[in-house]
């Protein structure tokens, strides 16, 4: 299982914010344990997603996914 960081939120999240306390390791409000608060009250869900995952930090992974898209239509379009 791998998480792939994007998250949609509501105005809500911001109420939970406020309740979430700043981590002992880094003394920063971690979107985790916002996540934590929220799923506790049934309001987080997950989907899985079909696919390749590919990881775009440079400009050698950009043309990696490209070429993994190339042909699927608008897709690809888009990326070039």
């Amino acid at each position: 299982m791998r998480g792939c960081g994007l998250y949609l939120f509501s105005q809500r999240v911001f109420d939970y914010i406020r309740q979430t306390k700043k981590s002992h390791l880094r003394n920063e409000k971690e979107i985790t344990d916002t996540l934590r608060l929220m799923a506790h009250d049934g309001l987080v869900y997950g989907f899985k997603m079909d696919g390749t995952n590919v990881n775009i930090n440079t400009t050698a992974d950009l043309l990696r996914a490209v070429h993994l898209v190339s042909g699927q239509g608008c897709l690809a379009a888009t990326l070039v």
